[in-house]
């Protein structure tokens, strides 16, 4: 799929039309798939498709101009797989799945562009495994690179993030998560590589 992502990429003309393939991506991968976007994302980055990269990022960077990043939804709160309770009298460890859909029903959701989503997962409890460390600077690098393809998306994806720090409703973010955003975002801006970014995300 990364090489057709690519091909896409190359062979349409105008951000609009790149913007309509990302988002049919993630129609065909499936709401609770978002993780296989930034997968795939991070596959692209590694690529030598230098032109698709650049097309790529520029489509990113147009979307977060506008508002209109790709989005996944991700829960403010999370479960581990198993919860500790005394539920059913035994004190035991129950499958939290029997939980998730009346909790999670209840839980303010959200829709987040790959950075974000990414951070947010690793910041806060969420309906999604446990993101280690290594894995989400690995990956937020990844990102960041790809999005460095395109110097106009270098600049207009971190300005994106901080104006969505000023804009969203007070709580939406964890204080962690919205100061490893902002650390993401100001960093970005002082244009240092993409691994010193992850690592200072990483000491907030």
């Amino acid at each position: 799929m990364a090489g057709r992502l690519c091909q896409a990429m190359l062979r349409l003309d105008g951000d609009a039309s790149r913007l309509a393939v990302l988002k049919a991506v993630i129609a065909r991968l499936g709401p609770d798939a978002y993780p296989a976007l930034i997968k795939l994302l991070t596959i692209v980055s590694e690529s030598s498709e230098q032109a698709a990269k650049t097309s790529l990022a520029r489509t990113l960077g147009y979307a977060a101009q506008r508002g209109d990043l790709p989005e996944g939804q991700l829960n403010a709160w999370g479960l581990s797989r198993y919860i500790s309770t005394d539920i059913g009298g035994d004190g035991g460890a129950v499958d939290a799945s029997s939980f998730r859909r009346s909790l999670w029903a209840g839980s303010a959701s959200r829709g987040l562009g790959p950075i974000e989503y990414l951070t947010v997962w690793h910041s806060q409890k969420t309906q999604r495994p446990y993101l280690t460390d290594a894995v989400y600077a690995d990956h937020l690098t990844k990102l960041i690179a790809l999005i460095n393809a395109d110097d106009h998306a270098a600049t207009r994806y971190p300005r994106a993030i901080l104006l969505d720090l000023e804009t969203r409703t007070e709580g939406a973010f964890t204080r962690q998560t919205h100061s490893r955003l902002e650390t993401i975002a100001l960093n970005w801006l002082d244009a240092r590589a993409p691994a010193d970014i992850a690592a200072a995300a990483l000491a907030v």
